[in-house]
Parts: C-alpha cells; sequence; structure tokens
C-alpha cells in the first residue's frame, strides 16, 4: 500500500509540476494551432474544389475533407459510378479523391476529343498512382506529344484488316470455348460474370501473343495477377484505380 501512495504522491507531484511550470498551456496552445491549421487546410480544398469544380460543371455539392469520396466509392462502387454518370450523362462531371479533383467524362465525342489533346499543359490520363511502376515509364498510355503519336503510329499495322482477320477467329474460338466451360459449371444458376472476365480476357491474350505454347496457362496467369496485385496495393490510394482524367494546368 505504500508503494501505491508512493506511486500516487509522484504522479500528483508531476502533474503539479507541469501546470506550475505552464508545459500544458504550451500543449494546448499547440493542440490549438494544430487545429487550426488543419481546419485552414480543408477550407482551402473546398475553395479550390469550388473553384475547379462544382462552380463550373455538375458533381456533388460538397466532398468530405481530405479523404473526398473515396469511402462512398469503397462501400459502394458501382453505386458510386452510376451517381456519377448520373450528374451529367453526356457531358463533363466532377469529384475529388484523396485531395485530387477529377473531371469525368460521359459523352463518347468529347472523350475522344479528350484523349487527342495530348500534352503536359492540356489533359493527362490518371490511371494509378503506381502506374508507372506497374506499365513502366515508358508505356504509351503514359507518354505525351510527339512520343505518343509516334509510338501510336507504329501500333497501326496491329489493328488492319488483314491482322484483325488473323485475331478474331482466335478470340471467337476461346470465347466460346471459356463460355461453354460456365455453363456446364454453373449448370443453369445465375451468377455474377465480374470475377470471370479477367480470367477470360488473360486466356484470350496468352492464346493470341504465344498460341499453345505455354506449359501451364492458368499457373502464368495467376503468377501475373498476383504480381500486378501487389504493385497495386503497395501505394497508400490503391482504392482509386479507376481511369479519370485530370486537368494540369502550366
Amino acid at each position: 500500500m505504500s508503494v501505491l501512495r508512493d506511486g500516487a504522491k509522484f504522479g500528483v507531484d508531476a502533474v503539479s509540476g507541469i501546470l506550475e511550470d505552464g508545459y500544458l498551456d504550451l500543449v494546448l496552445k499547440g493542440l490549438t494551432i494544430l487545429a487550426a491549421f488543419v481546419v485552414w487546410c480543408a477550407v482551402l480544398e473546398q475553395v479550390r474544389f469550388y473553384r475547379h469544380g462544382s462552380s463550373q460543371f455538375p458533381g456533388p455539392i460538397a466532398v468530405i475533407p481530405f479523404v473526398n469520396s473515396l469511402l462512398e466509392m469503397v462501400n459502394d462502387p458501382e453505386e458510386f459510378w452510376k451517381r456519377q454518370h448520373a450528374y451529367d450523362e453526356e457531358g463533363i462531371s466532377w469529384n475529388a479523391l484523396l485531395g485530387r479533383l477529377s473531371l469525368i467524362a460521359t459523352d463518347g465525342d468529347l472523350v475522344r476529343k479528350i484523349l487527342s489533346s495530348n500534352g503536359p499543359d492540356s489533359f493527362f490520363m490518371e490511371i494509378h498512382p503506381n502506374a508507372k511502376q506497374i506499365f513502366s515509364s515508358g508505356n504509351i498510355a503514359l507518354l505525351w506529344g510527339d512520343v505518343h503519336k509516334a509510338l501510336r503510329r507504329s501500333f497501326l499495322p496491329l489493328f488492319s484488316r488483314k491482322a484483325m482477320n488473323t485475331y478474331l477467329p482466335i478470340q471467337e474460338a476461346t470465347s466460346r470455348e471459356t463460355i461453354k466451360e460456365w455453363m456446364e459449371t454453373v449448370q443453369g444458376e445465375e451468377v455474377d460474370i465480374r470475377h470471370l472476365i479477367r480470367p477470360l480476357t488473360l486466356k484470350v491474350s496468352q492464346r493470341l501473343l504465344v498460341g499453345n505454347y505455354l506449359e501451364d496457362p492458368k499457373k502464368f496467369g495467376k503468377e501475373r495477377f498476383e504480381h500486378s496485385k501487389a504493385l497495386f496495393l503497395s501505394s497508400i490510394r490503391w482504392l482509386s484505380i479507376r481511369v479519370s482524367v485530370r486537368v494540369r494546368r502550366a
């Protein structure tokens, strides 16, 4: 009991010393300044979103400071994108994720115009925070200007009528084969095919690129998927995977 009494007395004396020396006042002032700074940053963020977003384009009235619409997108991504599309079904709407103001185009002609305006001072494709690590910095999606145009022109022979006549039969045969396997597995039951589409796309791509030379296509596809998944998840902002178009100002 004496030990407890001594310990309590020591604690009281320590707190009294802090109060007497003004340390508590200093801590409270520091916390007040920090809180004011956080509020000021949140206000500046909302003003920026208003000037470049809600004052010019339809979209949410306001977003949560700092995280913005991230929580909404994570909780129900399908409903989030449906609502985003409904803001302006044939134009541009705005939203923000983790401090990034994004413009979402829903009109086909407008999307084509945006993608053709390729340069550092116009529009740039925002794919993923780790895009350079995942696709490499030389990927066509991350380039702009003359380099981008030259690389795009070099791909044109791959999409000629002659080339497509080679691809299409392989794509169709692989797709029919896979869909037949699905039908045999589900046996008439209704299923969500979203998780099946990626393996189908991978199977078609592998068949087109390397034919039947892979010893174990499923193992290869699984390993590549785990590798890509690790790169995606290595960023704290991995949830903003959706492709958005962001305006970059000079």
